[in-house]
């Protein structure tokens, strides 16, 4: 659930980022329309940083519990002779099977985030739809001057340019991607991997593909 809801909520700031840098170079949004689709990324992040907190409660109690397990493990190998002796060890060892482990299943089982991503869906309504669509029909045909798209928000545009059936718009925003690769830190490039179900291997035979395309056309 965390990775589903890690992903989702990534993915639609980095949509409004990019729909909101894309309609203020051109002018096509209001400032304060752009300013409530800012409010809204807050409120969708803020969802994520509430999210994570509970998550952390969750593994440091979990590290806690192992940590106090280990130490009964050691205490056992210590004089295991002895241990495995004494009847009130068999005790201990069978409550804490018998109690422990039964509620660790529950407390693993109890689903996480529902009031996050009830709130989530509440906001999804407020993300722009159509405007989006008209953002990348018009970014297609050149990228604009002075403005740095990340590989998501490049690919999005090659994909999209390839399926409106212009392959030579598409290589050059697959070219766009791949540069942003090689630009990426080493926690961005883990932080990508995660986000682009498209790998940036993937991307690269794609590129191959699609000049290959363009060069067979121009002949």
């Amino acid at each position: 659930m965390w990775l589903s809801l890690r992903l989702g909520l990534v993915l639609v700031a980095l949509s409004i980022t990019f729909w909101v840098k894309a309609n203020a170079e051109r002018g096509s949004y209001s400032p304060s329309g752009i300013e409530e689709l800012i409010t809204v990324e807050k409120k969708l992040l803020a969802q994520m940083v509430d999210y994570g907190s509970v998550l952390r409660k969750k593994i440091s109690l979990m590290r806690r519990y192992i940590a106090l397990m280990r130490v009964k493990e050691m205490e056992a190998e210590s004089d295991r002779e002895q241990y495995l002796g004494n009847p009130l060890h068999s005790y201990s060892l069978i409550h804490h099977m018998h109690f422990d482990w039964t509620n660790w299943r529950r407390l693993i089982e109890q689903p996480l985030g529902t009031e996050q991503i009830s709130k989530m869906r509440a906001l999804m309504p407020q993300i722009p739809k159509t405007e989006y669509w008209n953002a990348k029909q018009d970014l297609i045909h050149a990228p604009l001057a002075g403005v740095q798209f990340d590989p998501l928000d490049s690919l999005e545009l090659a994909l999209f340019a390839f399926d409106k059936d212009r392959p030579d718009l598409a290589e050059k925003w697959l070219s766009a991607t791949l540069s942003g690769y090689q630009q990426l830190s080493p926690s961005e490039k883990e932080l990508y991997e995660l986000l682009n179900v498209v790998k940036e291997s993937q991307v690269t035979k794609l590129s191959e593909l699609v000049k290959t395309l363009n060069t067979n056309q121009s002949i």
